[in-house]
């Protein structure tokens, strides 16, 4: 009796063989995961991309008026200069 208990009947080994491939992941499930993953990324890159463009654009307005700002700054020393001159020469 116990001999007929331990022996692997081709139904035992048949219902494992099936429950293995229960848990299994096809090829197909790994493409379209691929894929779902592949189109997140594609728009967290472009969100990042419009990010450092609009990053971009404002530093240069920064630059722009800080050269703005530094060019106005430069003509009222050439004023202040001109005019200490004018009065060391008197």
């Amino acid at each position: 009796m116990n001999q007929n208990r331990d022996k692997m009947t081709l139904e035992k080994l048949a219902a494992m063989v099936v429950r293995g491939f229960d848990k299994a992941v096809t090829k197909e499930y790994l493409d379209g995961r691929i894929n779902e993953l592949d189109i997140k990324l594609s728009n967290r890159i472009d969100k990042l991309d419009f990010d450092i463009s609009e990053l971009r654009d404002i530093l240069d307005r920064f630059e722009e008026n800080d050269v703005f700002d530094l060019q106005k700054r430069v003509k009222t020393l050439e004023r202040i200069v001109r005019v200490m001159a004018k009065k060391l020469v008197q």
